[in-house]
């Protein structure tokens, strides 16, 4: 079997295999979690009390920044920012959860193609 090297992509083909791997693991895992816990719901209490965190402290919904962040938008500023653009690409993930009832893996790289499609553009 022929393995590419550095220079055949630009980027090291480990860490993207590394990366689409562990986000396939987790996104089965979260998916057989919460077909035996029986909602996404419940698999995260269980995540919550298995960390300790008490019920009263989980937040329901992410708090009114992802409101503000995403009423915002993406601009220039957004856009080369490390911390503006990760609180957008998180807020949208949030949305499409909530909106597309898709699990977090596919949620986030959804978010991703959001951001790049419109950032690219600025």
């Amino acid at each position: 079997m022929a393995s590419m090297t550095d220079s055949d992509s630009g980027s090291n083909p480990g860490d993207k295999c590394s990366t689409a791997l562990t986000n396939a693991l987790s996104q089965s895992a979260l998916e057989h979690a919460e077909e035996a816990c029986g909602s996404k719901d419940a698999v995260l209490h269980f995540i919550a009390q298995s960390l300790g965190i008490p019920e009263e402290e989980m937040p329901e919904e992410p708090d009114a920044n992802c409101s503000q962040a995403l009423a915002e938008g993406l601009d220039e500023s957004t856009c080369g920012s490390f911390r503006g653009s990760r609180q957008w690409v998180m807020c949208q993930a949030w949305k499409h959860i909530k909106e597309d009832d898709i699990g977090l893996s596919k949620a986030m790289h959804r978010a991703w193609q959001d951001y790049d499609e419109t950032c690219k553009a600025k």
